[in-house]
């Protein structure tokens, strides 16, 4: 929760190994800008009930 992007992430750009700068392919941001709106999603409440259930279960 919370992690930071990696270098170059903000802009497309990837750092290669020798310290050069690689262009991300065009459907890489969109790609990661969608993921990220997945990651900030809430939890749904069934899925939150269930979850709370069965760490009850296994106690």
């Amino acid at each position: 929760m919370g992690a930071k992007p990696e270098a170059g992430h903000e802009t497309g750009n990837t750092e290669r190994k020798d310290g050069g700068m690689d262009e991300a392919p065009p459907w890489a941001a969109p790609l990661r800008d969608m993921y990220q709106q997945v990651v900030e999603e809430p939890l749904p409440d069934f899925l939150s009930d269930l979850l709370s259930r069965l760490d009850r279960d296994a106690e």
